[in-house]
């Protein structure tokens, strides 16, 4: 066998080998994630499987961003809960499950979640009509 066999089977062996670990890694990201989505409650597999229907892909669920602020000479830290990071083709989203709120609150609660998760928009989960809706700046 001649150097150059070797060194073209070693190729194949890493390529092939790379291959299958990064197949490995996805599926057990998959799932952790399903896993982690299936220990929801009923009403967030609900609102789960609703945006998953209209197209979107669950990056993250139960995302926690922690923030520090300086007050009076004084650091803070806050953290702020995502329920889930969601993606739909190149926009990143935010996803909030909420009991029903009016429009004042939520638009505060908007300009909190997109400036701290650095998303494209925001997605309200209203429990008691159950159905969404989704903030995003123009």
């Amino acid at each position: 066998m001649g150097k150059s066999f070797l060194i073209a089977l070693f190729g194949l062996i890493v390529i092939v080998g790379s291959g299958f670990l990064w197949f490995l890694f996805n599926v057990s990201r998959k799932k952790r994630l399903l896993n982690k989505l299936l220990s929801m409650s009923k009403e967030k597999r609900f609102f789960w499987h609703q945006l998953q229907k209209e197209g979107f892909e669950i990056i993250a669920p139960d995302q926690i961003e922690k923030y520090n602020l300086t007050i009076d000479g004084k650091t803070k830290t806050f953290s702020l809960k995502a329920d889930f990071i969601v993606r739909k083709k190149s926009s990143k989203y935010v996803a909030i499950y909420i009991p029903a709120s009016d429009e004042k609150e939520l638009l505060r609660l908007f300009f909190i979640y997109n400036y701290i998760f650095q998303t494209n928009g925001v997605i309200f989960y209203d429990e008691t009509n159950r159905n969404y809706s989704i903030w995003q700046e123009e």
